[in-house]
């Protein structure tokens, strides 16, 4: 189940360019990513081509990978990364791109990120400025990054509802007054600041509300989107990571070895026992991954039976992760400094 972990030490850029007869731009797209010093190879995966896609693609200076029988992108990339030496970094490229336009440069300090509205949402942790960036342009929306009133750091931002929230700490770590949660209308880019009295940890959105899992108490707090109403569920103790999904709110609490799978109707809770301290937890593929930082696990939870699928070992403080295309998560590896994938199937 587990792949090998990318070292410290391979600083190599793989860009990962999946074809199926793209014999017309294949070639102008191998040539602009070559120009990117930051890659250090060009893997064209040919799938099942009829035409001249792999021919264009080595005449341009990259490496081609070519199956006779077609497979589909995913499964063809899934072949084409066991097939090459783990570089420290894969970049995905389509191979109709041609030329890049622009690479989104958000600065340093950069704490959270989000996309939605046709935009990436970047937050700072030196600034109070949330920045807004066109998805397809990669430049700054004139006028519409948003200062936002309220004094602190912010350090979180994720969309949903019809809006853009924003986590936002207090400047004194010691300080346990009030945080605040800060909705802003991504048209008319007003401000609603929302207090919360157990403090900002992580920010979920889903289920007609803002979840929000508390950094001064071993709490959760609902915000109903609809009126503003606010609703505190107790959890297992030191919550970090929360996430929306498969019917259900989960959060880690790192204080009691457990995740807990709240109801966002009821607000009822149940309490799943994991056995390592969990970090943060997401949602796909019918499961809930959660990252053990310190038991150097990544734990499986089926969603429907809420049962310990697995507990895979992963090498030393797994930490942040994500589910992609639902057959594959993605964690960093912190005392590795890289990245780990682990492949799964859907529990029957």
């Amino acid at each position: 189940m587990t792949g090998p972990v990318i070292g410290a030490a391979d600083r190599r850029v793989l860009c990962l360019v999946p074809a199926h007869d793209e014999e017309a731009t294949i070639g102008l797209t191998v040539k602009s990513l070559s120009r990117v010093w930051a890659i250090s190879e060009i893997v064209v995966v040919a799938d099942g081509c009829t035409d001249r896609t792999a021919a264009e693609a080595s005449a341009a200076g990259a490496r081609v990978l070519a199956g006779q029988q077609r497979l589909g992108k995913g499964r063809a990339l899934d072949a084409a990364i066991d097939r090459v030496e783990r570089p420290h970094t894969f970049v995905l490229v389509d191979a109709d791109t041609g030329e890049p336009r622009a690479r989104l440069n958000v600065g340093k300090s950069a704490s959270s990120l989000a996309a939605g509205f046709n935009s990436v949402w970047v937050t700072k942790a030196k600034t109070r400025t949330v920045f807004r960036y066109n998805a397809r342009s990669h430049r700054r929306v004139a006028g519409g990054s948003v200062e936002i009133a309220r004094p602190g750091q912010n350090i979180a931002v994720v969309t949903g509802a019809r809006a853009v929230w924003v986590g936002v700490r207090n400047d004194d770590p010691d300080d346990r007054s009030a945080e605040t949660v800060v909705r802003i209308d991504p048209s008319a880019r007003t401000q609603q600041p929302i207090q919360v009295a157990g403090g900002v940890q992580d920010l979920a959105v889903g289920e007609g509300a803002v979840w929000v899992s508390n950094r001064f108490g071993s709490t959760v707090t609902r915000i109903r989107v609809s009126d503003g109403r606010q609703d505190v569920v107790r959890v297992g103790a030191g919550p970090k990571g929360i996430a929306v999904g498969e019917g259900a709110v989960w959060v880690a609490s790192s204080g009691a070895d457990e995740i807990t799978r709240i109801n966002p109707r009821s607000l009822e809770k149940k309490s799943i026992a994991l056995g390592a301290i969990p970090e943060r937890v997401t949602v796909g593929g019918g499961s809930i991954w959660v990252t053990a930082k310190e038991a150097g696990r990544l734990i499986r939870i089926d969603a429907r039976t809420r049962k310990v699928l697995e507990r895979i070992d992963t090498g030393p403080r797994p930490y942040a992760l994500d589910v992609t295309r639902g057959r594959a998560v993605w964690l960093t590896i912190l005392d590795a400094n890289g990245l780990q994938r682990v492949r799964f199937h859907r529990p029957r």
